[in-house]
């Protein structure tokens, strides 16, 4: 019991969390056992806690940046491609009027036929000390990115950790309500079988019904804490 914590209140949130057919699929499957190595994990996954996602993105963001940067640094190459089919009128140009021996004339058109224009360009920057300087600034902020990611997944893991403690202990202050109502209960039917056998009174009755009523609100108290604490432990994974 102290190295795992049963979250049986995550079926409520299931609808919620993974929809309804996921929700039936839990149910089918029983409470899930969370250890602490796997809230952690659940919790720094790409999928967990919100701080998590956001730093992540952040890294994604001065990754971009920095590539943009060092773009500027690298040679721009450049290509253009066209193919046209032509006729040109002869006619046009006036290849009727040339007058050709033995009654021989030029063709009024000629074509049609194929014109392929193929073109590549390169450029290289030589030496740009301002280019320079911004990729450079944007290689730091990737790794100042990264510690701040590193920084909240440390933060991360110990809210959840704290957090699952904190489950653990509801969990073991229901068991032990558990316990002192059930012993008050056994207190209250034996009171009743003493003052039946003539060697009780009403009023140790009284005494101990008035204890198990003490027992059972403190059992309704470490239940609804457990509720809490759970809750608290699923916002933070």
């Amino acid at each position: 019991m102290m190295h795992r914590t049963m979250l049986s209140v995550l079926f409520l949130l299931a609808p919620l969390l993974w929809g309804a057919d996921a929700d039936q699929d839990l149910l089918r499957r029983g409470p899930l056992q969370l250890s602490l190595k796997r809230a952690v994990e659940l919790a720094i996954s790409p999928e967990g806690n919100t701080n998590i996602q956001l730093q992540e993105e952040a890294v994604r963001e001065a990754k971009a940046r920095s590539a943009e940067a060092r773009s500027a640094l690298l040679p721009n190459i450049g290509s253009y491609a066209s193919e046209t089919s032509e006729i040109r009128s002869l006619a046009a140009l006036g290849s009727n009027t040339v007058k050709l021996p033995f009654n021989f004339h030029l063709p009024n058109q000629a074509g049609p036929y194929d014109i392929t224009d193929a073109r590549f360009t390169a450029t290289q920057t030589v030496f740009d000390f301002s280019a320079l300087r911004r990729w450079q600034a944007a290689r730091t902020g990737v790794r100042a990115t990264k510690s701040e990611q590193e920084h909240a997944t440390n933060e991360v893991s110990a809210l959840v950790a704290k957090a699952y403690v904190a489950a653990l202990r509801a969990d073991a202050d229901v068991e032990a309500a558990n316990a002192d109502v059930a012993l008050a209960k056994a207190l209250v039917t034996q009171a009743q079988n003493q003052k039946t056998a003539g060697t009780g009174t009403g009023i140790e009755i009284t005494r101990q019904k008035t204890k198990l009523a003490d027992q059972t609100q403190r059992l309704l108290q470490s239940q609804n804490e457990r509720t809490k604490s759970h809750l608290q432990l699923l916002r933070a994974i």
